[in-house]
């Protein structure tokens, strides 16, 4: 992953936008594999984020030490966290990796290799692309990746599903619903400042996305 080019990686994100739309085309024959998740897998995982974890508190405390604005963005992600569901529900299902970053993918012989597939599932357009842009990116990376990348998927979506405008999918919003959190606990239980100060950093790249039409 960590030898993969750009170039490797646009391909990655258009390959990938190929992929689900050749799957959303037979979604019929494969809803009949009992091995593959549903697409409610992300609100799931999101919904675990309740009152009575220590990190939802922590967040809402005076001991945060999270800056303000990166404080704000993540409640009111999770204040609007039911419209952004609700939006998602309105795009296209898709057959997701849902584990879709470079560690488990492999540039070879010209083509994109996908290898990991024990998550596998029904979920929304963009989550794995949300995943590929931000799963343990470097900070300053990820608004940059957003823009190769972003592209490159819908092309490839749109080469066999219809979809709204690129600016509707709410990518930014999926980020923070998958990573939100994760990056919340980095900061709470790093052992020394420089994995804090990455989560930091990469949240506030992921603050500074395009947001999306809710």
């Amino acid at each position: 992953g960590t030898q993969l080019t750009p170039d490797d990686l646009e391909r990655a994100a258009l390959e990938l936008g190929r992929f689900q739309g050749r799957c959303h085309q037979q979604s019929e024959a494969l809803r009949r594999l009992g091995c593959l998740g549903d697409a409610d897998y992300m609100r799931r995982d999101y919904a675990q984020w309740t009152p009575d974890t220590v990190e939802y508190r922590w967040l809402r405390s005076g001991d945060c030490t999270l800056p303000n604005d990166l404080q704000t963005l993540l409640i009111d992600t999770q204040e609007q966290s039911d419209a952004v569901f609700r939006r998602l529900g309105r795009l296209p299902q898709v057959l997701c990796h849902r584990d879709y970053w470079t560690e488990n993918i492999f540039a070879a012989s010209g083509g994109i290799v996908a290898i990991d597939w024990d998550c596998a599932g029904w979920g929304c357009v963009g989550e794995d692309i949300a995943s590929l842009i931000s799963d343990e990116t470097q900070p300053s990376q990820i608004g940059p990746y957003y823009r190769l990348l972003v592209p490159d998927y819908v092309q490839g979506l749109r080469e066999l599903i219809s979809l709204p405008p690129m600016d509707d999918i709410p990518i930014r919003e999926m980020i923070l619903l998958k990573f939100g959190y994760r990056l919340l606990q980095q900061v709470m239980f790093a052992r020394s400042p420089e994995p804090k100060e990455q989560a930091i950093a990469a949240l506030q790249q992921i603050g500074q996305l395009p947001r999306a039409v809710l």
